[in-house]
């Protein structure tokens, strides 16, 4: 009996070793897998100063089913980007915000998501006439409204066949064209920039004094399993640190909110809570390359808490080629630009609107997105980075300053172009960084020479009309400007007197229309003088341009 049990217990020794054998082999063969990843991100960190992941904002504390929402385009009504099936509620306090869940809950209604801010629910339903009888029993909201898809602007179609003269692309030439001086790698220092996107890419490239990730989609996910292409790039543009195509302010502290999926769509409901969630985490600027175009309440709330705080909020117009830009960009306390080429011209898919702040450079802007790889970026999307990091450089470089007095000096200090004055393709005007870092110089005596802008006119009109202007920008008031141009048959000249810094001088000229049916070019060429004093830019008082007149309509 002893020896067969010493036998059997044998049998047991020998299956258990082989037992753990087994197990170490499939332990060795994971952990195997490991160093290859591990040393790649340790590779990459290398390449960033500081990345650390936070999870998002969250405020569920029970055990219920948390519903995470499938957002789907075909959703979205085509009024409005309205999405069906989900409603907003802000209640007066969270006691009422969470009977009305725990009503909602009991109803059998899909709880989407929630915040402390404006004690705000989002939910699903599938029945409206069970959602109105929920509101009739329940705590009774403050404020309500449907939920918005939110999105990066669209893909925009290329130049328009009838424009005979080619857009100018900026390569790797935006900085040096808006002013920036060579050695920024210090710009933005002690300046927070929020990036409210689709996330950033973690390690892809160096960027920023430090970067903080921020989830508001899944507060769990922190392996960037969605993260998407769009986000990178719109900070590359404010904050990277590559020799080769340096941010415009590459000494800020990232923090990066993804509100977005990696394909670029999201809802209001979210985009609020990142603004909030940026403002709580200490932003000076928020950069929003996105849009919708439907107003929500929540949004709108979002941002006054912004600026509320002190907050610069920076939003794109939209790539739609229409007229009326996108929620945010379109709240009067949103800092709102459109996207211009290397010549200075509006780029035809940039929304247009009277709310409109100013114009960035936005086509064909080179980013490097590794060690040897260079992408092109466009649009309206490129175009809000070069003015957050602005505002960005500018703070730090004032600190007595507000954040909305940075902002509003960006947009003081513009380059017109296009229509004399504000206008509804470029705002205010181009951005121009060295002249905002520049206004406090003194002597500095310089006009500058616009390009001709032709007016539309109606197709029987025998005459157009073009206005000639010129913009004041030294720092310095001008005793005499005088604007001259010529045409092939005629000759205009006009003087103006005590033009103030900032102040565009204009008149009009008429050109009569060809009578053949076909289309004619004009020769315009111009100069701004002034006079008895001295410019200190004098390349840009003058200028030649070969303009298009369709013939008068038979």
């Amino acid at each position: 009996m002893y020896e067969r049990g010493n036998k059997q217990g044998m049998h047991r020794i020998i299956l258990y070793i082989i037992v753990l054998i087994t197990l170490s082999l499939l332990v060795k063969r994971t952990l195997d897998r490991i160093p290859e990843q591990g040393a790649f991100q340790q590779k990459a960190s290398q390449d960033a100063r500081q990345t650390t992941v936070v999870p998002g904002y969250t405020d569920f504390h029970d055990n219920r089913p948390q519903y995470k929402p499938l957002i789907d385009l075909s959703t979205a009504s085509v009024d409005g980007d309205v999405i069906s099936r989900e409603y907003l509620f802000g209640f007066s306090s969270k006691q009422k915000r969470d009977a009305f869940i725990d009503l909602a809950y009991e109803r059998g209604f899909r709880i989407l998501d929630r915040m402390n801010f404006a004690h705000a629910v989002r939910i699903g339903f599938d029945n409206e006439s069970e959602l109105k009888k929920l509101l009739q029993e329940g705590p009774d909201p403050v404020s309500q409204g449907p939920n918005h898809m939110v999105r990066i602007p669209s893909d925009f179609t290329q130049q328009p066949a009838e424009q005979t003269v080619p857009y100018e692309s900026f390569g790797g030439t935006a900085l040096s064209w808006l002013g920036v001086e060579k050695n920024n790698m210090q710009w933005g220092e002690g300046i927070t920039v929020a990036v409210l996107d689709t996330g950033i890419i973690p390690h892809s490239f160096s960027m920023g004094r430090s970067v903080v990730h921020r989830n508001m989609l899944d507060p769990e996910d922190t392996g960037y399993n969605s993260y998407g292409v769009h986000g990178t790039a719109v900070a590359s543009l404010i904050a990277s640190n590559s020799d080769m195509f340096p941010g415009i302010s590459p000494d800020v502290d990232i923090i990066s909110v993804k509100v977005l999926t990696g394909d670029g769509i999201g809802d209001a409901f979210t985009l609020a809570k990142g603004i909030v969630d940026a403002v709580d985490h200490g932003a000076d600027v928020i950069n929003l390359s996105l849009g919708s175009s439907g107003d929500n309440y929540l949004l709108r709330q979002a941002v006054d808490y912004a600026v509320a705080h002190d907050v610069a909020v920076v939003a794109a117009v939209g790539n739609d080629g229409v007229s009326g830009i996108t929620y945010p960009a379109r709240y009067e306390e949103v800092i709102a630009v459109t996207a211009v080429d290397a010549a200075g011209i509006h780029l035809h898919f940039s929304n247009k609107g009277e709310e409109i702040d100013l114009s960035a450079p936005g086509l064909d802007l080179y980013i490097q997105v590794g060690d040897k790889q260079v992408a092109s970026f466009s649009g309206t999307s490129a175009a809000v980075p070069f003015v957050s990091g602005s505002i960005a450089h500018l703070l730090s470089e004032n600190p007595d300053i507000t954040t909305l007095e940075a902002a509003s000096l960006i947009v003081e200090y513009t380059n017109d172009t296009g229509l004399p004055g504000e206008d509804v393709e470029t705002g205010h005007g181009i951005l121009d960084t060295g002249r905002v870092l520049e206004k406090d110089r003194k002597g500095v005596y310089n006009i500058a020479l616009m390009k001709p802008y032709v007016h539309e006119g109606t197709a029987d009109a025998e005459n157009i009309t073009v206005s000639v202007s010129a913009q004041n920008r030294g720092t310095e008031m001008l005793n005499a400007v005088t604007v001259a141009v010529e045409t092939s048959d005629s000759v205009y000249e006009n003087t103006f007197h005590d033009v103030a810094v900032n102040q565009t001088v204009s008149y009009d000229f008429t050109i009569a229309k060809p009578s053949s049916q076909y289309a004619d070019s004009v020769s315009i060429s111009g100069t701004a003088d002034l006079n008895n004093q001295k410019d200190v830019y004098p390349e840009d008082n003058t200028g030649f341009w070969k303009i298009t007149i369709t013939p008068l309509n038979p």
